[in-house]
């Protein structure tokens, strides 16, 4: 049975451990590739993130060592399906097989490798003669693939060389999966931001059923969080405060609460925009229902620049002073009720200057006069 000595064993563990370090990163430091070829005695490398379907998926998110990046791109385009090596990789895993395979296990003869054109038109011009490839998974599926080169007159990846591979991918697999679960962190926080932009939201605060913090993004609920400059204060329990939430927006989810069902909420009330809380700020507050897990709650707080209605359509259907203060406040959610409240008319009024505005605009409802009057 070969044998791998202590200090390949102290190698594929610091490269793993630096691997971990650098998980948040875009591509691996050059540190890493330069420690794995070492350790394989190659001249060149390559890592691949993958598709769990081997047959039908791309390759992507290539990095080489030692190799132009117009090779990298080549052999995916071109050359990946006359790889001997992938193409065994492929048959070891619908098998179930240990997923490590070198150049000499899936060739019928040398001969005829040295014939092939994948062999002559892309690997001897970059002084390629034998392979090795190994995939790296864990419980949750494939998380990536390692490629090593060696030039001609090197000997061929022996058993040692598979050990070594083998044993790499189980310590290394943590690191992946960390990049992986940062790939889809950074492109989920990404896309929120995005929407937020979208909608106007300049932060928003997730909450718990006990006002605890979930998730949170921006600066502006700091001062909800407890936070100074970003630092977020514990007390000496080692948790972090309860979330100051205005009591008038504890009543809001508490009142939905009460009309949650056993799937979903239940109750008529939608999102509702909160107007000058503390620090002059409006915060959209509504309830979330997690698929198979309690309601959250979540505060949404709005910027300057949210403003739906457009100054030319206002000007455009004739739309009067007052009929344009209820159209901003319809536009923010506002009831009826609050309207009336809020400019000290009745709630009656309110309903008739929402009339005259159906029909100057051809409208019939709340949703549409607002479709209409925005940009």
């Amino acid at each position: 049975m070969p044998a791998i000595s202590d200090s390949h064993i102290q190698s594929i563990l610091r490269i793993s451990a630096l691997a971990a370090e650098c998980s948040g990163e875009s591509h691996f430091p050059p540190a890493v590739f330069r420690n794995l070829t070492e350790l394989f005695g190659s001249k060149s490398c390559v890592f691949y993130s993958m598709s769990e379907d081997l047959d039908n998926h791309p390759i992507w998110d290539g990095q080489g060592y030692n190799l132009s990046a117009g090779r990298v791109k080549d052999y995916e385009l071109r050359y990946r399906s006359h790889d001997p090596c992938f193409r065994g990789l492929r048959q070891r895993a619908a098998s179930g097989s240990a997923l490590v395979v070198s150049t000499d296990q899936v060739i019928s003869s040398e001969r005829d490798y040295l014939s092939t054109a994948y062999y002559n038109e892309f690997l001897l011009p970059q002084n390629i003669h034998n392979s090795i490839i190994f995939a790296v998974g864990d419980r949750q599926g494939l998380l990536g693939l390692f490629g090593f080169h060696r030039a001609g007159g090197r000997p061929r990846y022996g058993s040692r060389e598979h050990l070594k591979a083998r044993l790499l991918a189980s310590q290394i697999a943590g690191a992946l999966r960390l990049r992986k679960v940062s790939d889809g962190h950074a492109r989920l926080r990404a896309l929120v931001k995005k929407l937020m932009e979208r909608a106007g939201i300049a932060d928003y605060v997730v909450l718990d059923r006990h006002w605890r913090a979930v998730d949170s993004a921006g600066d502006a609920s700091q001062e909800l969080l407890g936070a100074a400059a970003g630092v977020r204060i514990i007390d000496e329990s080692g948790h972090a405060p309860q979330v100051r939430v205005p009591k008038a927006i504890k009543e809001f989810f508490l009142d939905r609460l009460a009309g949650c069902g056993a799937d979903a909420p239940q109750g008529k009330n939608g999102p509702h925009i909160f107007e000058d809380m503390p620090g002059n700020r409006r915060v959209l507050a509504d309830l979330l229902q997690p698929e198979a897990a309690r309601p959250l709650f979540l505060l949404a707080f709005l910027g300057d620049k949210r403003e739906l209605i457009s100054e030319s359509k206002l000007s455009e259907y004739s739309i009067t002073p007052r009929e344009r203060e209820i159209a901003r406040k319809v536009s923010r959610g506002m009831t009826t009720t609050q309207i009336a409240y809020r400019l000290k008319i009745s709630e009656k009024t309110v309903e008739q200057h929402l009339d005259h505005m159906y029909r100057k605009t051809g409208t019939h409802n709340r949703t549409a006069l607002i479709y209409t009057l925005s940009r």
